[in-house]
C-alpha cells in the first residue's frame, strides 16, 4: 500500500511519465494550460498509486504500475480535455435570440422564430439551448455534430429526438398563422 509521505520519491520516479503523458496529449509547456494540466498530471499520479494493488516504489512494480499509471492518467486527461472544449465552446457560442435570428437565414418569419427563440430558452438548459442552436446553423451536418460533441450519429439523432418532444409544446409558434406572426 501507498503512504502519502511517500509523494515525493513517486514524483521523483515518475515525473517522466508525467511529461510524456501530457506530450502524448499535445499539451507543450508553451501552451497556455500546460501548468494547470501538469498539476493535475500529478494529482492523478498520486490517485493511481493510492489504487495500484502493491507498492509503486518497489522496482519488481516499476513496469507494471508504469502501464498502468500511463493508461489511467491519459484517459483522466482526456476527460478533463473535453470539458476544457466544452467551456470554450459555451463561451463562444452566440446564444442570444437576437443574435440567433441574426445569423439564421433558415427561419422564415423573423417575428414567429424570435418568440419561438425566446420560449425555448425558458425551457431547455443552456447546453440544449445551444444544441438547437447548432442545429439552426448547421441543419443536416452531420460530421459537424460528431466532430463538436465528440459522440456517435445515433447519439446526435436521439439528442435531437429529446429535443423535439421537449420543444412539441411550442412547435404552434413557428407555423404560421396559428399565433398571429
Amino acid at each position: 500500500m501507498f503512504k502519502q509521505t511517500d509523494y515525493p520519491k513517486l514524483f521523483n520516479q515518475y515525473e517522466k511519465l508525467l511529461y510524456r503523458v501530457l506530450w502524448d496529449l499535445h499539451i507543450y509547456p508553451h501552451t497556455d494550460y500546460f501548468d494547470d494540466f501538469f498539476q493535475k498530471a500529478q494529482l492523478h499520479l498520486y490517485q493511481c498509486a493510492q489504487t495500484f494493488a502493491k507498492n509503486p516504489l518497489e522496482q519488481e512494480q516499476h513496469y507494471a504500475f508504469t502501464a498502468y499509471a500511463r493508461k489511467m492518467i491519459r484517459w483522466r486527461l482526456v476527460d478533463d480535455l473535453r470539458q476544457l472544449n466544452r467551456q470554450h465552446q459555451f463561451e463562444q457560442q452566440d446564444t442570444t435570440p437576437l443574435g440567433m435570428m441574426a445569423t439564421s437565414q433558415r427561419m422564415s418569419s423573423g417575428r414567429c422564430a424570435q418568440a419561438f427563440m425566446l420560449e425555448a430558452k425558458k425551457r431547455l438548459t443552456a447546453s440544449e439551448y445551444i444544441f438547437l442552436c447548432d442545429l439552426l446553423n448547421h441543419q443536416g451536418d452531420v460530421r459537424y455534430f460528431t466532430n463538436k460533441y465528440g459522440v456517435s450519429k445515433q447519439a446526435i439523432h436521439q439528442r435531437k429526438k429529446r429535443l423535439a418532444k421537449k420543444l412539441l409544446p411550442i412547435k404552434a409558434l413557428l407555423e404560421w398563422g396559428e399565433v398571429g406572426c
